[in-house]
C-alpha cells in the first residue's frame, strides 16, 4: 500500500513538473485554524513558528512584531475560521509605524534549513500591498519566487477585510523552484494617505517541511489546487 501511494503521488508530482499549464508556485486552503495544532497531523514533519513558547531557531530580521489581538494604527490579528473570531494567539505584524512616509516595512527570515518547497502561515488581511519573496541563497539571495495578497485571498469578497474568511485563510504554497528564506513586505496602500491606517502585514503559524518530506507534499498539494499562479 504504501509503495502504491508513493507511486501515485511520484507520477503526479512528475505530472506537475511536465505539464506546462503547472506554474512553478501553486498554493491551496487547506487550514485556517487559530492555533496551528492541527497542522502537525495531515504534514508530518512540519515546523511551526507559533510566535509563543518554543519556537524554532530561524532568524528574523527588519521590522518583526509580535502582537496579540488587535493594536490599534498598528495591526489587526487574523481571523480564525476554526474560532469564527480573530486569533487571540501571538502572531507576527510587519506593521506600519502610524505614517505613510515609511513604507515599505519588510521582514526577512532565514529558515535554515537546506532546501525548502512548502511553505505554509495563516494569512491575515490579504491586499495587494502585502507581498511574499521566496528566496534562495539565505536573506539577501536572489528571489525565485514572488506573491501577493490580491493574487491568493478568494474573490468573492473585498481584499484586506479584517474579519471576512476569504482574506484570512491558511495559505500552503507548493514551489517547484526550491527556496531557503523568505522576504515579507508591507508596501501600504498607495493612494491612501490615511496615517492612522493599520497597513500592515500579518500573519501567524508560519510553516516548513524540510526536505525530503516536501517531495511528496508537493506531489499531493498538485492534486489539489485551489488556486495557481501563471
Amino acid at each position: 500500500m504504501k509503495k502504491l501511494l508513493m507511486i501515485l503521488v511520484g507520477a503526479a508530482l512528475m505530472s506537475a513538473l511536465a505539464s506546462p499549464a503547472m506554474a512553478s508556485l501553486t498554493w491551496d486552503y487547506l487550514f485556517a485554524d487559530g492555533d496551528g495544532t492541527s497542522l502537525t497531523s495531515p504534514y508530518p514533519g512540519a515546523i511551526v513558528d507559533t510566535f509563543s513558547g518554543t519556537r524554532p531557531g530561524w532568524t528574523y530580521t527588519g521590522n518583526a512584531v509580535i502582537y496579540t489581538s488587535d493594536v490599534a494604527n498598528k495591526a489587526s490579528a487574523p481571523w480564525s475560521a476554526l474560532d469564527n473570531a480573530k486569533d487571540n494567539t501571538p502572531y507576527l505584524a510587519v506593521p506600519s509605524d502610524g505614517t505613510s512616509s515609511g513604507f515599505p516595512y519588510v521582514v526577512t527570515v532565514d529558515f535554515g534549513a537546506g532546501s525548502l518547497n512548502y511553505l505554509g502561515l495563516h494569512w491575515g488581511s490579504m491586499d495587494a500591498y502585502n507581498q511574499i519573496e521566496f528566496l534562495s541563497g539565505g536573506i539577501g539571495g536572489s528571489v525565485v519566487e514572488t506573491i501577493t495578497g490580491d493574487q491568493v485571498w478568494i474573490n468573492d469578497g473585498p481584499a484586506g477585510g479584517q474579519a471576512i474568511l476569504n482574506t484570512n485563510q491558511y495559505v500552503n504554497f507548493f514551489s517547484t523552484s526550491a527556496f531557503d528564506a523568505i522576504k515579507i513586505t508591507s508596501f501600504g496602500q498607495p493612494g491612501y494617505p490615511d496615517t492612522s491606517a493599520p497597513y500592515a502585514f500579518e500573519l501567524d503559524n508560519l510553516t516548513i517541511i524540510p526536505e525530503p518530506a516536501t517531495i511528496c507534499l508537493l506531489g499531493l498539494g498538485a492534486l489539489s489546487l485551489v488556486r495557481r499562479k501563471k
